[in-house]
């Protein structure tokens, strides 16, 4: 069981948001001599890429508070049955069942990192907000996935097929009786990714294709203003870690909308750069970290600065300042206002 607590400052009064406890993993694990099966609730991570992952897109993560979780604590548990095959001591087969599609949880209406889209719809344009439309829960809207894996001495690597929903809303909007609400297309998704290392140079990248992605549009004729295309997203990065301790990541993104309309909201071809250094000092007691995403062919970027400090092995104070840039339909522009400054205060108890 993982409990959550959430107390919050909003408006200038402090109040209980909510009380709730959810169960995270809870599976029963069954191996023989060649296959391995998995039935529960568990975590299932795909891909080798570690700041942006892009085929790791058919099981949820919390983004109610964006990009201030990692990754690793962003990813949700789903119900599942998980199949794994050892065709070879380096090929491995995985197959995936998920009877119950289940979204990323988002920021919900009035919070400070609800989707600009939605907000807009509903504020700006004076839309009524409508329940969202979630898949019904039959058989045929389960969700597949299967991955064929190489592992090698100093090579990995894998091609995957996913046929899922989207686990980030889209908001379909009524201009004639004036409601919008959020939908869940369902897409193909073929990929693949590796990872290897050289003299202690780490590369590795990511690529997906998928089908029926969902993308804003100004052009009024098309039903609901979404635009829904094939899209195919990249990830290609190196890691290096210095004799100084200094650690380096790097990684270049690149997303191609097909069948592109000049109506459509964002642009047809976008890059951007992740960055990544972590510098341990006074004997890996304290640790400095700067992060940044920026796009290359538009005014949208991310940039957050921290330095943690180990009291204890088991008591961690991190705290730093996140900036975001861009405008109202950039990805991080949309946050621009959420520009803060944040301290975390960590305890790990030792069973």
């Amino acid at each position: 069981m993982d409990t959550e607590f959430n107390y919050g400052v909003n408006g200038g009064r402090t109040e209980l948001e909510g009380r709730y406890a959810r169960l995270w993993d809870a599976y029963v694990n069954v191996e023989g001599d060649r296959m391995n099966l998995r039935l529960g609730r568990q975590t299932i991570r795909w891909g080798k890429a570690d700041q942006v992952n892009v085929i790791d897109n058919f099981t949820p993560q919390d983004l109610r508070e964006f990009l201030n979780l990692s990754r690793e604590d962003r990813k949700w548990p789903v119900w599942a049955v998980k199949s794994t095959y050892y065709l070879s001591d380096r090929h491995v087969l995985e197959a995936i069942w998920i009877p119950v599609f289940e979204p990323s949880p988002v920021a919900g209406s009035e919070d400070d990192w609800e989707f600009f889209i939605r907000r807009n719809y509903v504020k700006a344009v004076g839309l009524r907000l409508l329940q969202d439309r979630l898949p019904s829960h039959k058989l045929r809207n389960g969700v597949l996935a299967s991955r064929l894996a190489y592992s090698g001495q100093d090579f990995d690597a894998s091609v995957s097929y996913a046929y899922h929903f989207d686990e980030i809303p889209s908001y379909n909007a009524n201009l004639s009786n004036g409601t919008v609400q959020a939908e869940f297309p369902r897409q193909h998704s073929i990929g693949m990714d590796f990872e290897t290392t050289r003299e202690g140079l780490g590369f590795r990248g990511e690529a997906v294709y998928t089908t029926n992605r969902a993308y804003a549009t100004f052009d009024r004729t098309v039903s609901g203003l979404i635009a829904r295309k094939p899209t195919l997203q990249t990830v290609i990065g190196a890691d290096y870690t210095f004799k100084s301790q200094t650690y380096l990541n790097l990684q270049l993104t690149q997303d191609y909308i097909f069948h592109y309309e000049e109506l459509m909201q964002p642009l047809r071809y976008k890059k951007s750069v992740v960055t990544l250094i972590r510098q341990p000092f006074f004997h890996d007691q304290w640790e400095l970290e700067f992060q940044s995403r920026f796009f290359l062919s538009e005014v949208d970027s991310f940039y957050r600065i921290q330095l943690r400090y180990d009291f204890l092995d088991d008591l961690r104070l991190t705290f730093g300042i996140m900036i975001f840039r861009g405008n109202d339909y950039a990805l991080f522009g949309q946050y621009r206002h959420n520009n803060q400054g944040f301290f975390n205060l960590r305890y790990d108890f030792q069973h």
